[in-house]
């Protein structure tokens, strides 16, 4: 517990989250897998990763390859990524899917650095009420 009974924990994600809300086409890989392509909306986008919104829950540690429609730029970002964590929302047929960006190009990474704010400070802390 911090100051006036706020829970303190520190942030451990590498890269800090901003809103995006671009289209993003995912395909699970290895293929096949059910009907190919998802078009699904991303929700927030970081260097490493990025939270979609979709219809239905997909496994954990999936592989997936991600192209992001970036505003500005006419080819998508091209990734692969890995489910990290799955979340269905309350009284809805829809999951919150957590993505890990596990390869990427330096075209792709020098494209998602234009869109993101950068690194995390060191010792940065989130508050919690």
């Amino acid at each position: 517990m911090g100051l006036m009974g706020i829970r303190v924990r520190r942030e451990r994600r590498r890269f800090v989250r901003v809103p995006f809300a671009g289209t993003v086409r995912v395909a699970v890989i290895p293929p096949p897998f059910r009907n190919g392509i998802w078009h699904l909306t991303a929700e927030n986008l970081s260097e490493g990763g990025l939270r979609l919104a979709c219809g239905e829950s997909c496994s954990v540690e999936c592989g997936v390859l991600l192209d992001l429609d970036a505003p500005g730029s006419a080819t998508p970002i091209r990734v692969v990524g890995k489910v990290v964590w799955v979340e269905q929302l309350p009284n809805e047929q829809e999951w919150h899917v957590g993505v890990r960006f596990t390869e990427l190009s330096a075209i792709a990474h020098a494209q998602l650095r234009t869109l993101t704010p950068g690194h995390l400070a060191e010792g940065r802390a989130r508050l919690y009420r």
